[in-house]
């Protein structure tokens, strides 16, 4: 079975106070002869609101002790905002990926992008989804690597193709906000790194996939 979330990536930093939107966040992008992990630089409002905190152990926000009762979003800061993720399903699938960052981290990878070949396509990686379910009124975590939280993976190379692709064309998301810029990639397994995927289809259903 194969997936696809189409995330509301503006929703995902500026909290929509009356419908909810699904949103998914990168929470970590390592690898690829970056110096150091790209670095969370997005502070964004998180809509997720259930009886427990997420499960997801890379998503890095605080939680508070009195959980889902406070009032207000929770606050956190990430990689990126998630506006696609796709996935075959299969231990040896693609994963693509489309998002929204800040401008130090898109150009991290623009200069990256052009001075192929890379160094290494090898990368570790980190994400989270989570969307509503209307019958019950829940927020769920709809998609995240459970184990490893970051799983190790490598940057999908087609011919010569290097399935890495930066806009340096800057969008904004709100006036009193910086500008964020679009970038897509394609993550392959790397052997011998096998990893777990968590996907759901409501607060009820869910599966653990095996990738790599």
């Amino acid at each position: 079975m194969s997936y696809s979330f189409a995330c509301d990536w503006q929703t995902a930093i500026i909290m929509d106070p009356v419908k909810p939107h699904r949103v998914g966040y990168l929470t970590e992008f390592n690898g690829i002869g970056l110096p150091a992990p790209l670095v969370k630089d997005l502070n964004v409002q998180c809509p997720y609101i259930n009886a427990t905190a997420p499960t997801y152990q890379g998503l890095g926000f605080n939680f508070p002790v009195n959980f889902p009762n406070n009032q207000g979003p929770i606050v956190g800061s990430i990689v990126a905002a998630l506006q696609n993720v796709s996935w075959g399903g299969g231990v040896s699938d693609v994963f693509s990926s489309s998002c929204y960052m800040s401008q130090e981290n898109a150009l991290q990878l623009k200069t990256l992008q052009q001075n192929q070949p890379l160094r290494t396509t090898n990368i570790s990686i980190g994400w989270w989804i989570t969307n509503y379910d209307p019958e019950p009124k829940l927020w769920f975590e709809e998609m995240y690597p459970k184990a490893p939280a970051y799983p190790d993976g490598k940057i999908n190379v087609v011919g010569n193709n290097v399935r890495l692709q930066v806009s340096l064309l800057p969008v904004q998301v709100a006036p009193h906000l910086a500008d964020v810029y679009s970038v897509s990639f394609e993550i392959v397994p790397r052997p011998g790194f096998p990893a777990i995927i968590h996907v759901a289809s409501s607060s009820t259903q869910q599966v653990e996939r095996s990738w790599g």
